[in-house]
């Protein structure tokens, strides 16, 4: 990021509310990460969000169970 400027651009980024890492815009300074945005969703978008984060820990889970890599 050339002379402080801020940029927003989708990142994965981890996400404590689903345990896991998913693509969020956010806002982008020097140092890194300055603010994840979180997208205004309505009901139905929420549920599909929650559903795929919920696979995603699933399978994260499940490749950390049956797996000699060590995945964090």
């Amino acid at each position: 990021i050339f002379d402080n400027q801020e940029i927003t651009i989708p990142v994965s980024t981890y996400i404590s509310e689903f345990n896991v890492c998913l693509s969020m815009p956010v806002m982008l300074g020097k140092n890194g990460i300055k603010k994840i945005i979180n997208p205004l969703l309505n009901k139905k978008e929420k549920e599909c969000l929650k559903k795929s984060a919920k696979k995603l820990y699933t399978a994260q889970i499940n490749l950390r169970n049956n797996s000699n890599v060590n995945i964090l």
